[in-house]
């Protein structure tokens, strides 16, 4: 076997150096001759081999070799030269024989041609202008659209090492047939949620898209001022990450951890910080002022009172937020803003009126103690 690919590297040179005293039409039927051959020696090597460690190496070897082989043809048949195109389909060939008959004896991080990663970036390239059209009629998040082509993108890119694998080839496939199975679904769902679902369950654990979900995760949670309300929240995105079914099999990057562990251990980080939040509000948290007024009567009060500017505060909702976090009514001891900055005539037409009886006493008092 060795001797065959020898012969076969000897005559990929010839063509190469492109001599008239070696007619390109010669060798390229001399190597089409070649690569047939190669693969009944292939076989027969199969069949009496008795050592599968030796064999396997061997073969790992052999598919280094051709993929050096195809390299070579595809660098000289983009100056370009036609022979040295058909040439190099037909080494191809015989590596993808070695592919479909002998998978299982070679590497799953064994190296694509150069012109296997050409023709896969392209298509690429080209699917992703459509699914990328697709995901910005869907509402979905520029950023998280500018990310998705940053993944494929980078693998790519001219100074990657190692290059591109037939193990990044089947994980490119496998995400790109998922977006577009997405990107052409006209159904009426959250397609923000469901594309961020997809990224966890094919653990697209690129550092962007990791970074990216990180930050829009910790900014929903930041964004609420309760501690409490942030935990519960906390707790709810755990429980929705846990339960995504991942595809073991899949993984954007295997030198560093999946997707989900990785937004999984920054809740466990987060966790901690909030509880302690919790505990130092509820020690320096004051009693507070409880009065015997329906929610109605209060906001009826607190609508007169911001009307006659009593309250300084830059606006209505954050002087209701600061009266909120102090006072508790009858039946309840969390009154929310929105409660307080309702102002409904019909429904609060009863409130209005007990306020204005209790304030026409207060008025009546205060003649006869002030003399007014």
């Amino acid at each position: 076997m060795k001797t065959e690919l020898e012969m076969l590297t000897s005559y990929v040179s010839l063509l190469i150096m492109n001599r008239s005293v070696y007619p390109g039409l010669d060798m390229l039927t001399t190597i089409k001759t070649e690569c047939v051959r190669l693969k009944d020696v292939f076989n027969i090597s199969f069949n009496h081999t008795t050592d599968s460690f030796k064999f396997t190496e061997a073969m790992n070897s052999r598919y280094i070799r051709l993929v050096n082989l195809a390299n070579l043809l595809w660098e000289r048949a983009r100056l370009p030269n036609s022979f040295a195109r058909l040439a190099m389909m037909d080494v191809l060939a015989v590596k993808h024989f070695l592919e479909y008959e002998y998978r299982s004896f070679l590497d799953a991080d064994r190296d694509l041609a150069s012109f296997e990663r050409f023709t896969l970036k392209h298509r690429v390239l080209s699917e992703l202008k459509v699914i990328k059209g697709h995901l910005i009629a869907k509402k979905i998040s520029e950023a998280l659209i500018l990310q998705i082509e940053k993944v494929f993108l980078d693998l790519f890119k001219e100074s990657k090492y190692p290059v591109l694998s037939v193990s990044k080839k089947e994980y490119v496939e496998a995400l790109l047939t998922n977006l577009s199975a997405m990107a052409i679904d006209e159904r009426d769902k959250d397609w923000n949620v469901r594309l961020r679902l997809l990224l966890i369950k094919l653990n697209c654990n690129h550092l962007g898209i990791y970074k990216l979900l990180q930050a829009e995760q910790e900014k929903e949670i930041l964004m609420i001022r309760d501690p409490e309300k942030q935990y519960d929240l906390l707790f709810a995105k755990e429980i929705w990450i846990k339960q995504i079914q991942m595809d073991r099999k899949l993984a954007y990057n295997t030198d560093v951890d999946d997707l989900k562990s990785m937004l999984l251990e920054q809740i466990r980080m987060l966790g901690p910080h909030l509880r302690e939040k919790m505990e130092r509000r509820a020690a320096l948290k004051p009693e507070k002022v409880k009065y015997k007024l329906s929610v109605d009567e209060l906001s009826v009060v607190f609508h007169s009172y911001y009307l006659e500017k009593v309250f300084d505060y830059p606006s209505k909702k954050a002087a209701a937020e600061a009266i909120c976090e102090n006072i508790r009514s009858v039946g309840t001891t969390d009154i929310s803003a929105n409660s307080l900055l309702k102002y409904d005539r019909l429904e609060q037409r009863s409130a209005a009126l007990n306020y204005y009886r209790r304030s026409s006493r207060i008025l009546e008092q205060l003649k006869i103690d002030f003399d007014l």
